[in-house]
């Protein structure tokens, strides 16, 4: 857990850089309750949390209930009258049987202007699909990242833009596994080791740190936000550095693409 000093440089750090866009949700242990402490009051950032998980077969009065003491929860430990963004944190809580219960809690948190904007992180292109087809949103979180251009090659992000739907990309370096040296990577994500082979001799050649290459790609993608995450100010300040790099590489980025989902998708990974 990052202590209050460092967490108070990050926050420096991006009220200098111009990051105007806090992301957390109230599953990630005690972040909203530290950004809370740490915020001044004219902080100037917007700042987006997201629902529990609920995993149930059937949305029912109870998980609305659970939904809307969560939203208060938020609300009270971030230490704001509202929050510019509240996301499902799960696609298929949204879809399962009795969903529309939480889009509806959800959209009457918009209509007393607890929350400016509504919206889901989904995984792949079927939930997407599926939550489109059924909700009006106006956030979609999506993975992307080098290895992660199923939503670019499959014209879900163009389609999204001409939706005017704002676009949040996480992921930029697949949970770190970007970053590692090949004979790092573990066993369970053992395919992925030739892409991330050839992604860093590319980076070699043309004289680009991993981490720049890999924020140059998301810099090249139509999105409105890429969301990282940091453990320290020295990290962040690493990252930040790397953003204003032009660390484009020769050849394009195609060739590192991955569309096994098992791979690409952290929330299928076997740790086995």
């Amino acid at each position: 857990m990052t202590s209050d000093g460092e967490a108070s440089k990050i926050i420096a750090i991006a009220q200098r850089s111009n990051i105007d866009l806090l992301d957390t949700s109230s599953a990630y242990g005690e972040s909203e309750k530290r950004i809370g402490d740490l915020l001044d009051t004219d902080h100037g950032f917007s700042i987006v949390t997201k629902t529990p998980e609920f995993k149930s077969k059937e949305i029912g009065p109870e998980h609305e209930a659970e939904l809307r003491a969560a939203f208060a929860r938020s609300l009270e430990r971030l230490k704001q009258k509202r929050v510019y963004g509240f996301l499902l944190h799960h696609a298929d809580d949204l879809l399962a049987p009795g969903g529309e219960r939480l889009m509806a809690a959800m959209s009457e948190f918009q209509s007393q202007g607890l929350v400016q904007k509504l919206g889901v992180s989904i995984y792949r292109q079927s939930q997407l699909t599926q939550v489109l087809s059924r909700f009006a949103v106006d956030i979609v979180q999506i993975p992307l990242s080098v290895l992660d251009q199923r939503l670019l090659r499959s014209g879900a992000i163009d389609m999204l833009n001409r939706s005017h739907i704002e676009i949040h990309a996480r992921s930029a370096f697949l949970q770190g596994a970007l970053l590692m040296k090949p004979d790092e990577i573990p066993s369970h994500l053992a395919a992925i080791r030739p892409q991330v082979s050839d992604f860093h001799r590319s980076c070699e050649r043309g004289g680009i740190s991993p981490i720049a290459a890999a924020l140059a790609f998301m810099r090249g993608v139509p999105v409105d936000r890429v969301v990282v995450g940091v453990t320290s100010s020295a990290e962040f300040t690493e990252i930040m550095s790397a953003w204003s790099q032009d660390g484009k590489l020769n050849g394009g980025y195609e060739r590192f693409a991955v569309d096994d989902e098992d791979l690409v998708d952290p929330s299928r990974w076997s740790r086995q």
